[in-house]
């Protein structure tokens, strides 16, 4: 078998994408490609590795803008952004409160980390603007964006 499941849990998201690929493909709402691209290739990354972190190669003395930061997937990168030696992550969400936790979490693991929380809606383009001037008022230069905020309606 290419990959094996850790965990139940895991399995059942697999299959659940699994799933999710069939009736958005009948649907004729996404194509194969993308969805294998988008959702069952991170899936399977994280049964892969078994924790919250995902190998990003040295980021070291790097900014990182991560959204979608809060949970999930976003909340891996922004893990494994910091563990690899990012200077500084960004945090970018709706949720504060589950922002200042992944926050948290980085400054008690990672010392040298500066993590950085900044609530917004990445659906609306004024929040968008709202974040970008946010950045740039700081005078922080931004060497790389992982965009894991999203939104599906059917």
């Amino acid at each position: 078998m290419l990959w094996k499941p850790r965990s139940n849990l895991q399995h059942g998201t697999l299959v659940g994408a699994a799933l999710l690929v069939c009736t958005l493909s009948a649907l004729r709402l996404c194509s194969w490609p993308i969805f294998l691209g988008a959702a069952v290739l991170p899936v399977m990354l994280y049964g892969l590795y078994g924790s919250r972190t995902f190998p990003l190669g040295s980021l070291a003395g790097k900014t990182v803008v991560v959204t979608g930061a809060s949970s999930g997937i976003g909340q891996a990168v922004a893990l494994s952004a910091a563990a690899s030696g990012a200077k500084t992550v960004v945090l970018v969400a709706r949720s504060k409160d589950k922002l200042e936790a992944t926050a948290l979490a980085i400054r008690e693991k990672y010392k040298a980390v500066q993590s950085i929380v900044l609530p917004a809606d990445a659906s609306i383009p004024d929040e968008a603007r709202r974040v970008a001037k946010a950045l740039s008022d700081k005078s922080i230069a931004v060497n790389l964006l992982v965009n894991c905020a999203g939104r599906c309606s059917l």
